[in-house]
């Protein structure tokens, strides 16, 4: 990062990407999430993507889905996400305060359009590291909400401390599935 990340923050980091995954799926699988991902490449508003859009999808004229219809297209699920609740490594906020940006950044930037706020959304900080790829970001899953609180408890107490709950899934009907709010609701 242009050499001005701070020793501390790469330590954080690095201890974040070394913690496997492995007991977080498997304690995910015992409190029956219904989807899970990896948070990569994509960015965390990508990855919450590509698990809405496996959900079905409302097509008014038919079930092929063509480019000219795309935008007819209505998401069967929806995101509800908290950008106060997703947590993010010591050091990040004074990266983006910097100005300095993944070389796929801006590509990831296109998943935009998919995302309606209910609140000024681009004057929050966090905002950018929505669609900021990652080299190894954790889980991201659906777990359903009588399972949740549950969930998160056993994450932490397994060591996984910056686990959170950043949203909740809705019903769909929108071509901008992911809606931002300031709480988590």
């Amino acid at each position: 990062m242009q050499l001005r990340a701070k020793g501390r923050w790469i330590e954080g980091a690095i201890a974040s990407m070394l913690q496997s995954n492995r007991a977080a799926a498997d304690c995910f699988r015992q409190y029956q999430a219904t989807a899970c991902t990896d948070v990569s490449g994509f960015g965390l508003v990508g990855h919450l993507l590509e698990m809405i859009q496996s959900s079905p999808i409302e097509n008014p004229i038919g079930d092929q889905v063509t480019s000219q219809v795309k935008s007819q297209v209505k998401f069967q699920v929806g995101v509800n996400l908290s950008l106060s609740t997703i947590p993010v490594l010591f050091g990040t906020h004074t990266t983006i305060e910097q100005g300095l940006f993944s070389s796929l950044y801006s590509e990831n930037l296109n998943a935009e359009r998919f995302v309606a706020s209910a609140l000024d959304s681009h004057s929050q900080i966090i905002y950018p590291l929505l669609f900021d790829p990652q080299t190894s970001g954790g889980l991201l899953a659906s777990v359903p909400p009588k399972w949740a609180s549950a969930c998160l408890s056993q994450l932490q107490e397994m060591g996984y401390k910056n686990s959170a709950i950043i949203g909740q899934v809705t019903k769909g009907g929108s071509d901008r599935p992911i809606v931002l709010s300031e709480v988590n609701r």
